[in-house]
């Protein structure tokens, strides 16, 4: 076979593909229009499932999660509803991811204890009351 032959049987092969792959294509937009038909658009609602929320486990799948549930601070979704469902696995997956790469290590008691005092408004003479001696309050 010369190589122009050939070369056109490659042709007629990729036009024959094209022609498959548009055919292929329209029968999936039809499907998808047919879809709408049987369950009318309403607000919020799309013929492609949501993403499966999953362990987060890079810096992006933070933020991406961080994205989707800022949506729900406006209005948050009732309890036991999918959303609501939703809203809450994505605000556990957060948390975790967190809590794993940002730990918050406890205060030290007496640190925890001065801090309570001055937003309390609360003296030494406070302490040394709540104590049963001043004394234990100041060392």
């Amino acid at each position: 076979m010369s190589k122009p032959a050939a070369q056109l049987r490659i042709n007629i092969f990729k036009l024959h593909t094209a022609a498959r792959t548009q055919a292929v294509c329209a029968d999936v937009l039809q499907e998808a229009r047919s879809w709408s038909k049987l369950r009318p658009h309403r607000p919020g609602d799309c013929l492609m499932p949501k993403r499966m929320i999953r362990p987060l486990r890079s810096e992006s799948d933070y933020d991406s999660a961080l994205e989707e549930i800022e949506r729900y601070f406006e209005s948050e979704p009732k309890p036991g509803t999918p959303e609501g469902d939703r809203f809450d696995l994505l605000a556990l997956v957060i948390e975790d991811y967190e809590r794993k790469h940002w730990p918050i290590d406890p205060p030290d008691a007496v640190d925890a204890i001065r801090y309570r005092m001055e937003t309390g408004q609360h003296t030494q003479a406070d302490l040394g009351r709540l104590l049963g001696s001043r004394q234990r309050a100041t060392s």
